[in-house]
């Protein structure tokens, strides 16, 4: 009887060499170019002293959802939901992600997620637990448990009202839970840098 194991490590070898990672995700428009699909580029030079200042959601289901951005990498944010619900959080830390195909993304850790359910924006984990959304700029599904991703846009030829008027030309946008709607966005009130 011969040894089987060095047979079935060639076998494992050949298909692992064939196959991709299941966790690979790739976007649908996966290239190099600046190309983001509907979303609005922001600069190629963009840092983090570019998004310090105050934020606040534009077409978000409650009242008011401020975050203040400082470029030393912290964060608070600020919600107003009427008389239901205040809270505003302990200083936090974000960071910027810069991906090759032009696109940016900001996170912040243990945010709290206001654009879906009451359930997630009262969540003191953050984020949108385990829900799926979408990243319509980069055409990815993504989990934001313990944290929220915003999307950063440019306005350069943008048709949106809240985009045309935005100071230094910036906006960030949240993840969509529903794919058929447009996902509401920060717009920066003020520096505090």
């Amino acid at each position: 009887m011969t040894d089987a194991k060095p047979f079935f490590a060639a076998v494992l070898l050949v298909l692992g060499a064939s196959s991709c990672s299941p966790l690979e995700v790739v976007p649908s428009n996966a290239n190099t170019q600046r190309d983001a699909g509907a979303c609005p580029l922001p600069p190629a030079d963009i840092g983090m002293n570019d998004l310090a200042g105050t934020w606040e959601l534009r077409g978000g289901p409650i009242a008011s959802d401020v975050i203040e951005l400082r470029s030393d990498g912290t964060f608070r944010q600020t919600i107003e939901a009427g008389t239901s619900f205040s809270y505003e959080s302990p200083w936090r830390t974000w960071s910027l992600e810069t991906p090759p195909d032009g696109t940016a993304n900001i996170h912040l850790d243990e945010m709290r997620y206001c654009d879906g359910t009451d359930e997630q924006c009262m969540s003191v984990e953050g984020g949108a637990g385990d829900e799926l959304l979408s990243d319509p700029c980069r055409h990815l599904v993504v989990r934001m448990e313990g944290e929220v991703v915003l999307s950063v846009l440019g306005t350069e030829g943008s048709q949106n009202p809240y985009l045309e008027q935005a100071p230094r030309g910036l906006a960030l946008m949240h993840m969509s839970a529903d794919g058929d709607s447009s996902p509401s966005l920060y717009v920066l009130q003020a520096d505090n840098q």
